[in-house]
């Protein structure tokens, strides 16, 4: 950017001899968004990096292999098993690894995320046991969390679901969980979840299927419950340990797809003696458990979607403007790994790339009143941009400034579209399809250049 003119000094006919002159209209001119949590997966970088430049994000910071062209600049994470990198590092909390994530922090920026328990098959149960038909005072339950220490449990590296009961032979899987008896044999009385009429998967026709024509779902016998019991298996107490192990702690460090609001709290009150940020994922402002529909494994994550009362309690973080930034959380699932007939077989992962400007945006244009409009878009910007390149320490992007990068989304916060269609690889499995969102993308420009058919990413390093 070699310089920005106000409308008072803009003289048009001055500047059509040298420079091509377009008037945007009512359109915005934002930063363009800097993805901070994203996973390629099975789709690759090409696919992923194009999905993500139409729906306005300019850099991505991962720590997938680059051997694909590029439609968006990319910026390197490392392993902290790694000697260096370019940006920063990027661990799962493991016992074994706190000596290390200590050395690095030393260096360079780690990102870490504040997972589950490896095995907790000596922990009781810290929900109440209910029977369906007790009906006994909640007032004589009292919550075990307290008595819980980080050395009760060990933070597990990668997850592709739970399992009930421990299997043998699982050659090339992640490690497997063993579950207390409590998660398999107690009764529990669940929220009952919305009922929809519908479901819809890739491998059906993409108009919606009724529930009952789904073999997998009758066969399987998926209840509604299943979710439920995944959420409980991934508490959010569990989160908070992992960040009070590292905290205090002396670098800057980072705490990647917070899914909690007590979460963010506990981090807040570190933040005036330690240099750490956080950033809260897409799918955790978007949704609640309200909104999943029944069996419908594309939401299954970890963290887990959790309830209405953490939604509206990170929304009310966010609108006072307590959350560091905001991240995609985009981890795509191939059909077949994601629709087996145990709902805690299928893998860990959403398809959500291209929607965070409008995700966020749409859900908190509701909130707020028509005033508040501009206010909460330079926040928006922030978030989604701003802080996101000074984690990373991309001197050059994030905003929109004289020597800055011309990383721009052109964007209409205004206009109303449902999603008929998406850029992923398999399309159907984006969560996002179907829903009516706010803020139609109209450009996206990566270093001054126009994102359209051609590439135009690079790989950043600490040179360029």
């Amino acid at each position: 950017i070699q310089s920005i003119l106000s409308v008072s000094n803009f003289q048009i006919e001055e500047l059509m001899t040298e420079y091509l002159v377009e008037d945007l209209g009512d359109l915005y001119v934002s930063p363009g968004l800097v993805d901070i949590n994203l996973h390629a997966g099975e789709d690759g970088l090409s696919s992923v990096t194009k999905a993500a430049a139409l729906g306005g994000v300019t850099c991505v910071a991962t720590s997938n292999s680059i051997t694909s062209s590029l439609y968006c600049d990319v910026a390197p994470l490392g392993f902290v098993s790694q000697d260096d990198c370019a940006f920063g590092f990027k661990t799962h909390l493991l016992k074994d690894s706190l000596k290390r994530v200590q050395e690095v922090l030393k260096t360079k920026p780690v990102l870490v995320f504040p997972e589950y328990p490896e095995q907790v098959t000596e922990v009781q149960s810290p929900i109440k046991e209910v029977n369906c038909e007790s009906s006994e005072s909640d007032d004589e339950s009292t919550d075990k969390y307290s008595e819980l220490s980080f050395e009760s449990f060990a933070i597990s590296d990668f997850f592709t679901g739970l399992e009930a009961t421990p299997k043998k032979d699982r050659r090339g899987s992640a490690p497997v969980i063993t579950l207390p008896k409590f998660a398999t044999d107690r009764k529990v009385s669940f929220p009952r979840m919305p009922r929809h009429s519908v479901f819809c998967t890739l491998n059906m026709p993409v108009l919606p299927v009724p529930r009952q024509d789904i073999p997998f779902i009758e066969k399987a016998g998926i209840s509604e419950e299943s979710y439920y019991q995944h959420l409980e298996n991934f508490p959010a107490e569990f989160e908070v340990a992992a960040v009070q192990k590292l905290l205090p702690c002396s670098g800057k460090i980072h705490f990647s797809n917070v899914s909690s609001a007590l979460t963010v709290e506990t981090i807040q009150k570190f933040k005036p003696t330690c240099e750490v940020t956080f950033e809260v994922s897409l799918p955790y402002l978007y949704f609640c458990d309200r909104d999943l529909k029944p069996c419908d494994t594309r939401y299954k994550i970890v963290p887990p979607i959790r309830n209405y009362d953490n939604y509206l309690s990170l929304w009310e973080l966010f609108k006072n403007k307590q959350i560091d930034c905001i991240g995609s959380y985009h981890q795509p699932v191939s059909p077949l790994k994601k629709f087996r007939a145990n709902y805690h077989e299928n893998e860990n992962g959403m398809s959500c790339i291209g929607f965070t400007l409008q995700g966020v945006w749409t859900k908190l244009r509701s909130q707020i009143m028509p005033e508040e409009d501009d206010n909460y878009l330079v926040y928006l910007s922030e978030v989604l941009s701003k802080k996101p390149s000074e984690i990373l320490g991309l001197k050059h992007k994030g905003s929109i400034k004289v020597g800055n990068e011309a990383d721009l989304v052109v964007w209409d916060p205004y206009f109303k579209f449902t999603v008929e269609k998406t850029n992923d690889k398999h399309p159907n499995m984006n969560v996002f399809k179907g829903e009516e969102l706010y803020g139609a993308v109209y450009r996206t420009y990566v270093r001054g250049q126009l994102v359209q058919s051609s590439p135009v990413g690079c790989v950043l390093n600490s040179d360029n």
